[in-house]
């Protein structure tokens, strides 16, 4: 084979390795994959987000995971309160389960996009808030209302 095309194959492959090197850096290294669940017994996030998702039928746009928190944004499909309160109690539910078999993080920080005007922006839930509930050691009303508790509103939305 002549030396022209052995030096231009290297130029094309070493080109392409840059790129993808660049390409995987623009989309962050501790964006969460979704992953299905499989019965290892450790919760992992991107069993997490496919539960949200397959499961709940949630439209997450965004998981990453930095520091022990887990950053979700989702869509809501909420029409009113009773729905967003739902909404906010399927993913209390679901980081619990993770969080319940070893996930690893300390809290859940949520923001809610798509969302109805008075409906709240974000709000966070604490890991030990729901190893605490799944254990039998925190009511679901008790934990439910600390979460609520931590939602941020629009200035223009009444609670």
């Amino acid at each position: 084979m002549p030396q022209d095309s052995i030096t231009t194959r290297r130029s094309v492959l070493a080109g392409g390795a840059a790129a993808l090197a660049g390409l995987a850096g623009c989309l962050g290294g501790n964006q969460v994959q979704k992953s299905e669940p499989n019965q290892d017994g450790e919760g992992t996030l991107g069993e997490l987000r496919w539960i949200l998702e397959e499961t709940h039928g949630m439209t997450v746009t965004s998981m990453t995971f930095d520091d022990e928190v887990v950053d979700l944004e989702y869509e809501s499909s909420a029409g009113d309160r009773a729905e967003s309160r739902e909404e906010i109690g399927q993913v209390i539910s679901s980081y619990g389960l993770i969080i319940d078999s070893g996930g690893p993080s300390s809290r859940l920080e949520a923001s809610i996009a798509e969302r109805f005007p008075e409906q709240a922006q974000e709000y966070h839930v604490e890991a030990s808030w729901v190893a605490q509930w799944r254990a039998g050691d925190m009511t679901d009303a008790v934990v439910a209302q600390r979460v609520f508790n931590t939602r941020q509103f629009p200035e223009s939305a009444t609670e």
